[in-house]
């Protein structure tokens, strides 16, 4: 597990201490409007630096998926009564 909060960042990368924490800049392409299955393959590829077993995700990924659906039919439903 890293004691680093990890930060996307087009433009930089490498390790910056800033205010007595220390963050770990890593330079991916970053979408304009990133959905959550964007963050959800990027904790799959990163979990260990973001200290979270697969084990755990295994559990976590279905409820995530789900709230997900949940949202997408909320937005639905508030533009479907306008």
């Amino acid at each position: 597990m890293f004691a680093v909060t990890r930060v996307h960042d087009t433009p930089r990368r490498g390790a910056l201490q800033l205010g007595g924490r220390r963050f770990l800049l890593r330079r991916v392409y970053l979408p304009e409007k990133p959905t959550a299955e964007w963050f959800i393959v990027d904790l799959l590829e990163h979990h260990d630096m973001a200290g979270v077993g697969l084990s755990a995700l295994r559990c976590v990924l279905p409820l995530l998926a789900l709230l997900e659906a949940l949202d997408a039919l909320s937005r639905r439903g508030a533009a479907e009564r306008r």
